[in-house]
Parts: structure tokens; sequence; C-alpha cells
């Protein structure tokens, strides 16, 4: 199969839809851009499924990753949505350092002042 963006052929596996998303999967070539409709045919030409760019809030592209010896690890996965972009998870509080006694609160503890009192 294949995918036809703006005249040009990318292969594809597979065209998964859900409720606010269309997913091809196996691109491994980035579409130089995305605008018009998306379509998706058999390899004997037929025409399988249409997708209108701007129907959908977003896209997003993930490039494939290769091994050492140029082995596909991932495929590339190209992705049209109306989900909002993922919020940036809030950087944790730093860890409280250990606690680090003064020389006044060494003194103090030999010396038997403060504390707790009864």
């Amino acid at each position: 199969m294949y995918l036809l963006i703006n005249n040009t052929q990318y292969p594809v596996a597979r065209r998964r839809v859900t409720s606010q998303s269309v997913v091809y999967s196996e691109v491994n070539t980035e579409p130089e851009s995305l605008s018009g409709v998306i379509q998706m045919y058999s390899n004997e030409g037929f025409l399988l499924s249409e997708d209108n760019v701007s129907d959908y809030l977003r896209h997003t592209y993930q490039a494939p990753t290769y091994g050492e010896e140029g082995e596909i690890l991932s495929y590339g996965i190209l992705t049209l949505t109306n989900l909002p972009e993922p919020e940036p998870l809030p950087e944790p509080e730093p860890e409280p350092g250990p606690y680090i006694p003064t020389d006044h609160d060494v003194l103090n503890a030999l010396l038997g002042i403060g504390g707790d009192t009864e």
C-alpha cells in the first residue's frame, strides 16, 4: 500500500482510525509537507481511504530508528490528530539534603543545652 500526499507516494503498511486520530504505520520517509487530502491506495492502485489534513488540529511524525547494521528497530509513524499537544510534566521538587548541624548545634548538643525540655 502507499499514501499519496501532494502527488508524492510514500509506502505505508497500515491505517488505524480512532475517534480523534488517524495513524499511518510504517511510513519510513517524512512527508515534505502535509496539506490537502492524504489518499491511501492498495498496491493495485485502488483508492482505500482519504483523510483531509485540515480536518485535524495537528500532525506528528515519528521517524524510524535503525540499528548499527542499518536494520529497522522501529518504523515511522505519521499521525493526524485532534488531541491537544501534551502538557510537559512539571519538574520534580528537589529532594531535601541531609541534615548537617552547625557548630552551634553540635556545641549545644554536647553541653545538653536546647533540644527537648520537659
